[in-house]
């Protein structure tokens, strides 16, 4: 249910700020992105 939430939202922010949600999530999932640093990059998402 958080996870479908979560996803809307991406998406939206994506499409809002002209971001490839897809390149995003390849990035967090192929790259190995600590999760600290997404727990960072979700806040700051989260501020604009």
């Amino acid at each position: 249910m958080q996870e479908k939430a979560f996803a809307r939202n991406l998406i939206n922010f994506g499409s809002i700020s002209n971001i490839s949600v897809r390149d995003l999530l390849t990035n967090i999932y192929y790259k190995n992105i600590k999760k600290e640093l997404l727990q960072k990059s979700i806040a700051t998402l989260l501020r604009l």
